[in-house]
């Protein structure tokens, strides 16, 4: 049992980037999950299509940005600017959940999402460089395996506080708010990462 134990424990850096993570992604889906009801009230008849296109732009945006943004990581030595994007851009990713409180067209959604997949552009090559630099060797299934795990039930268990909030408050600003703060606080425990990194 000891053995099995000691297996579980993984080092400071992919701890950080779990939590970092978890946090980022539930603050995305605790909105997801409700967000096409907001979005078919506000949109109307298109609302469907609408969405969709939404979607769409995120991936797209997502996409364009990501090459660029990991090529320039890849130019600088250290992991600084690593650390920094994994935290910009949830950052970014905040702003944009917290601004489908201001959609009210099909522009204003498809910005949204524009912003949201720049910020995950950001965010995601530079949180897989880390992560895949500081894996303990030997131990790389199990310390992805454990990520997946707390970062599943991490999302779980907000996107269930969403649907709470929204049962009691019945308020999807409150919904998006609370979304946005969740993905921000995802970015800071990711500042931490600038002391960990460097100093490895």
């Amino acid at each position: 049992m000891k053995s099995i134990f000691s297996e579980l424990r993984f080092n400071r850096v992919i701890r950080i980037l779990t939590f970092s993570d978890g946090f980022l992604w539930g603050g995305y889906y605790m909105i997801q999950a409700v967000v096409a009801v907001y979005l078919n009230q506000i949109l109307g008849d298109n609302s469907l299509q609408l969405i969709a296109l939404g979607f769409s732009t995120y991936m797209i945006s997502r996409s364009l940005f990501q090459v660029p943004i990991a090529l320039s990581l890849d130019r600088n030595k250290g992991f600084f600017d690593e650390s920094f994007a994994v935290f910009f851009g949830s950052f970014l990713g905040s702003i944009a959940l917290f601004g489908f409180t201001f959609v009210n067209s099909g522009a204003t959604l498809v910005l949204v999402q524009a912003l949201f997949g720049l910020g995950m552009a950001c965010n995601i090559p530079a949180w897989r460089k880390i992560f895949a630099r500081f894996v303990d060797k030997d131990h790389e299934a199990i310390e992805y395996g454990i990520y997946d795990m707390l970062n599943n039930i991490i999302i779980a268990l907000l996107t269930a506080l969403g649907g709470y909030v929204m049962t009691k408050y019945a308020s999807f600003d409150l919904l998006f708010t609370l979304g946005a703060i969740t993905t921000l606080i995802g970015g800071f425990i990711a500042l931490l990462l600038l002391r960990e990194t460097n100093s490895r």
